[in-house]
């Protein structure tokens, strides 16, 4: 399918992790990328970074046509903030929005790591720490078209997810930040884990995805879009409902 948005000026934003980072690009191509400087920099940097991109790309903040977001789950705070940009760009510049899972963004990491070390892999499971003693968790099967879901986005405990992974019978190899302090909580004799540095997802992996979707029409509206948080922050009651996909 040709790319009808190949001129188009789209920003990628994540947020959702204990990182963040963001990239610019244009049709297939990324122009350019930066990641923040460490953990929970989001609202310090956000804005810096987006403008060092457009000022090095040569573009303009009213140029960006579509901004491509890691939705959730994820940090309360990071997706708020990202949230809040996004919605400030569709409001100020027309710029039209696609929401991609945190959970999708980390599982293309997978492809990354297939392609630099040639490991075969055929499932693939994302956790994330959602406080509480629980985890923000989902599964993913390698197929023709891509990964494709075994277990939707879901809370649960370690010993909830290792029972459904028991239940594939095959092996199956976890990513994702839940896994810096808890990795020891999900290992089992089913159990691969990728190295670290491919536990953390990217805007990278947010404006490819992005894009594809962009291409099938999948545009979110900004007055309804509301991060996906599965569960409400620690001190506040959930009110917010996950967006529509």
């Amino acid at each position: 399918m040709a790319d009808i948005y190949e001129q188009s000026v789209c920003l990628a934003i994540d947020t959702s992790g204990r990182f963040g980072s963001v990239a610019l690009g244009m049709g297939d191509t990324i122009l350019g990328g930066r990641d923040f400087s460490g953990i929970a920099r989001q609202s310090a940097e956000l804005s810096i970074a987006i403008q060092d991109l457009l000022r090095q790309a040569g573009k303009k903040a009213n140029q960006v046509e579509h901004v491509y977001l890691a939705i959730g789950p994820g940090s309360f705070t990071g997706l708020r903030i990202s949230a809040t940009v996004a919605k400030m760009f569709a409001f100020c510049t027309g710029a039209r929005l696609v929401c991609v899972s945190t959970m999708e963004v980390l599982a293309a990491n997978g492809d990354r790591f297939i392609a630099e070390t040639g490991t075969k892999v055929a499932r693939i499971g994302t956790i994330l720490d959602a406080k509480r003693g629980q985890f923000y968790v989902a599964a993913f099967q390698d197929s023709p078209v891509g990964w494709i879901r075994l277990m939707e986005d879901s809370l649960a405990g370690p010993e909830v997810f290792m029972e459904r992974v028991k239940a594939l019978l095959e092996p199956i190899w976890l990513l994702g930040e839940g896994l810096v302090f808890y990795k020891d909580r999900f290992d089992g004799p089913l159990v691969r884990f990728l190295p670290e540095s491919y536990w953390t997802p990217s805007a990278g992996e947010v404006y490819r995805i992005g894009r594809l979707r962009a291409l099938r029409g999948l545009f979110s509206d900004p007055a309804a879009l509301l991060p996906v948080y599965l569960r409400g922050p620690d001190a506040v009651e959930l009110k917010d409902r996950p967006l529509g996909r």
